[in-house]
């Protein structure tokens, strides 16, 4: 009964760590909202600004079957973006639904 237990106990634990990994494979909302930021700071100056509404995520698939590789993943949203471009405020709203890739760099989902 020990035995049984015992290889019970380290078959879950592989299971645990076989499931954890899976989700970092795929950006989450959260992490492709922050690349969308980063990716308009980067081109607007720190000023710059984006929020999401009604905001779907869906779609995810990997690019390339390697550790690694880039992510496509369809995004629908309605995007505000703010900012000041050449000293003048800007205060634009955009209808988002396409296909955008991403890259896991260091950690950090990215906009390529």
């Amino acid at each position: 009964m020990k035995n049984i237990l015992k290889a019970a106990k380290y078959c879950a634990l592989s299971l645990v760590v076989v499931l954890v990994g899976c989700g970092s494979d795929h950006p989450s909302e959260k992490e492709v909202k922050a690349a969308f930021d980063i990716s308009i700071k980067d081109n607007l100056g720190d000023s710059a600004s984006i929020k999401f509404n009604n905001f779907d995520l869906s779609d995810c698939k990997i690019i390339d079957e390697k550790e690694g590789s880039d992510v496509e993943c369809t995004v629908k949203a309605a995007a505000q973006v703010k900012g000041t471009i050449m000293g003048v405020e800007t205060n634009e709203s955009n209808k988002i639904n396409d296909n955008f890739t991403f890259r896991n760099i260091d950690g950090t989902w990215e906009l390529v």
